[in-house]
Parts: structure tokens; C-alpha cells; sequence
């Protein structure tokens, strides 16, 4: 174990900050999953099981981005709720609808702007070609395949 500094808690791993790892996370919801039904389970809970085990204090943010944890920790809160005789556990097409009505309407203004650009770059085209045309190349010299582009820094072999 190190030190970090004066005063401060015992680390178990040689870095201040240790990353939570797949099978720690998964063992993590283990134990939620094991807690007495009796016992309210919070995020601090949480975050002191993951003391307990691994002498590291993850915070509660780090615990909810896996999926694991999450799914643990609402599983637990919608038992107690119902325990209690409350109105059973939230329905996730609520929260999920009120989610996926938010990411729709960002789509369609991503969608919405990605058009206009679309829009602006057709009159860029036509302006184009009608300059162009007004300055005297053909249908068949637009039609033309690029030429390659050489870089002038690379000096061909024929040149010796």
C-alpha cells in the first residue's frame, strides 16, 4: 500500500485515481444484488461497497456510467419501493420517452441543418458550372477525369 499525502486516506493501487475496471463493476453489482432487501440502497452505499472492496472511492458518477451498477441500483430501488407499498416501481417509458422525444428533435435540427447545407452547396454546383459555361469550356471539359496531382517537392525518376 502507499501513502498519498500527510493525513490522507491509505491507497491500495499506486495511482490516486484508479479507472473501474469491467470485473470490478460487475462484482460491484454483485453485491448490490446481495444487499439485505431490508437495507435502502443509495449511491453512497454504493460508493462505500466499492471502498470496502477495493479500497478505492470511485465517485458516484463513475459507478453510474456502467451499465451494470445502473441496472443493480434500479432493480433495488424499484423492490423497495414496491415493498413499501408504494405505486410499484417507475415505468421506464416515462423517462425513456421524455429521452428519446429529446433526441428526436435533435436529430431533426441536425437534420434540418445538414439539408440547408446540402441546399447551398447545389447553388454553389450550378453557379459553378454556369461560370464555366459562360467562360467557355465545354460539357465534355467539365466532363473530364481530374488529372492526378503531383507534388512538386517529388522528383521523378526521368528527370536524372
Amino acid at each position: 500500500m502507499t501513502e498519498g499525502k500527510r493525513g490522507a486516506k491509505p491507497l491500495r493501487y499506486s495511482r490516486r485515481h484508479t479507472h473501474l475496471t469491467d470485473q470490478q463493476a460487475a462484482f460491484i453489482a454483485h453485491l448490490i444484488y446481495g444487499l439485505p432487501p431490508s437495507e435502502a440502497v443509495t449511491w453512497s452505499t454504493i460508493v462505500d461497497l466499492g471502498w470496502q472492496h477495493f479500497q478505492v472511492e470511485w465517485s458516484r458518477q463513475t459507478l453510474e456510467k456502467r451499465a451494470g451498477i445502473k441496472e443493480a441500483y434500479l432493480h433495488r430501488r424499484a423492490l423497495r419501493t414496491a415493498e413499501n407499498g408504494a405505486a410499484g416501481p417507475r415505468l421506464k417509458n416515462s423517462a425513456d420517452s421524455s429521452d428519446d422525444d429529446r433526441r428526436v428533435v435533435n436529430l431533426r435540427a441536425e437534420n434540418e441543418k445538414l439539408r440547408a447545407v446540402l441546399r447551398e452547396y447545389d447553388c454553389r454546383l450550378v453557379r459553378y458550372v454556369a461560370n464555366a459555361l459562360a467562360h467557355g469550356l465545354t460539357e465534355a471539359q467539365l466532363d473530364a477525369p481530374l488529372r492526378p496531382l503531383v507534388d512538386p517537392k517529388i522528383k521523378s525518376r526521368k528527370r536524372r
